[in-house]
């Protein structure tokens, strides 16, 4: 129960405070190995939207995905901060 309450405070949060494009976090900001760093959390709908075009590509869209991890991570999740990330896409710049 607790989890399910964790849940949807994480979406909600996301949700409230989308930093789709507008904001950006750096580790090692100004130095040689800065990178970009990019907060997700998962979406049901927009799981459920790729599932049904898996079937419907029958299986095409999985196999790209499987090539492209970076575009599986942006359909199934929804930007967010970092504070409640579940998982992080890191772009080394």
């Amino acid at each position: 129960m607790v989890d399910l309450f964790d849940r949807i405070v994480r979406e909600n949060d996301c949700n409230s405070y989308n930093f789709k494009h507008d904001k950006k976090d750096y580790i090692n900001l100004n130095e040689e190995d800065q990178m970009e760093i990019q907060g997700y959390v998962y979406s049901k709908e927009k799981a459920n939207i790729v599932r049904t075009c898996y079937l419907l590509s029958f299986g095409l869209l999985r196999l790209l995905f499987h090539w492209y991890p970076e575009l599986h991570l942006k359909a199934t999740h929804s930007s967010c901060s970092l504070k409640v990330a579940e998982k992080v896409l890191i772009i080394v710049s």
